[in-house]
């Protein structure tokens, strides 16, 4: 199959999350949906479809796993669904503005994000300088978490990631369901574990300017959603002030 091939029929797919997604967010989030209902299959299909659709692509490690009930249960709520869609979607996107990327004709406008343009798409151009290209990619992610979370130079990787956008008590939030917060944390710390990890410690031939561009093409995306994020407010923060009598 041709990359041309195969980056229609990531797209196609792309387009069925994005619709099944939107379906989902539509129900109430505590519905409850059995494993047998047309929707549960429809988000476990598309999983499933997408594991082949990105064979030897190290995004593959960021896919979210197929949604089962818990022990002894036939349901889940629909926001779990919503989630795992949310997931989906957002490593979707970044294979697909990957490809783009990797194209001559499309190059730097396909990057939105300014300071990563400018460091890491010229690594791309050079033979044996993509393990370079993506690790400068997740310096700029880390550094960007770092400042918009207001943390210190010793808050680095994972744990960083943990202060800053956990879901329950991270510093950063998102105006989004509490379920998709998880799958939120989970992206960017994937993102931290299997792209920055291996390449700021050893040299990684492995990739080449395709599978570079798709994971420059996932930071640029993340890097766009953090700036959507806000400071968690306390609960002190947000409760009414007491009305003096």
């Amino acid at each position: 199959m041709s990359d041309q091939q195969s980056a229609g029929k990531l797209e196609v797919l792309l387009t069925q999350v994005k619709e099944t997604g939107q379906t989902l967010a539509a129900l109430d989030a505590e519905k409850k949906l059995l494993d047998s209902s047309p929707a549960f299959r429809q988000v476990n299909t598309l999983i499933s479809r997408a594991r082949p659709a990105l064979a030897d692509n190290p995004m593959q490690d960021l896919l979210p796993a197929l949604v089962t009930p818990p022990a002894g249960w036939r349901a889940v709520h629909a926001s779990e669904l919503v989630m795992a869609m949310s997931s989906l979607e957002a490593v979707l996107e970044a294979c697909v503005l990957g490809g783009k990327i990797a194209q001559p004709d499309v190059g730097l406008a396909a990057i939105v994000d300014d300071e990563l343009r400018d460091r890491c798409l010229d690594l791309l151009t050079r033979e044996g300088k993509t393990d370079t290209a993506i690790s400068a990619a997740c310096v700029v992610l880390e550094d960007r978490i770092r400042r918009s979370a207001g943390l210190t130079p010793e808050d680095i990787g994972v744990g960083l990631v943990d202060k800053a956008l956990g879901p329950d008590h991270g510093i950063l939030e998102f105006d989004v369901p509490s379920a998709e917060l998880k799958g939120i944390h989970g992206l960017y710390r994937g993102v931290i574990a299997v792209f920055k990890n291996p390449t700021s410690h050893r040299v990684v031939p492995d990739y080449d300017a395709t599978r570079g561009g798709q994971v420059i093409g996932l930071v640029d995306l993340l890097l766009q959603m953090l700036g959507k994020a806000k400071k968690r407010r306390s609960k002190a923060e947000g409760a009414r002030p007491t009305r003096r009598l």
